[in-house]
């Protein structure tokens, strides 16, 4: 039997909790990583405005290649898929 490291949404798409330690250690590694991206960026030091730009949209571009690769590693440790759902249809 294959053990799902995430537990779905009820509405919408994505995962709402992880069900297993390799799911905390999957968002761990996220945070660290974000983290690590946020600090390469540099995110937490004072520069000036002619900056902000050029380093926001390369913090945004990393941000969402981070995000896109987690659900693409997590996609087959969801329980039931990683798909849109509407919901209980009980």
């Amino acid at each position: 039997m294959e053990r799902f490291w995430f537990k779905p949404k009820c509405y919408g798409w994505g995962i709402s909790q992880p069900l297993t330690w390799e799911g905390w250690l999957a968002i761990a590694v996220l945070l660290a990583l974000t983290a690590c991206w946020a600090y390469f960026c540099g995110i937490f030091e004072t520069k000036p405005a002619s900056h902000i730009s050029g380093m926001i949209t390369l913090f945004t571009g990393g941000i969402v290649a981070l995000s896109v690769g987690c659900c693409f590693l997590v996609r087959n440790k969801v329980e039931g898929g990683l798909k849109w759902r509407w919901g209980d249809k009980k």
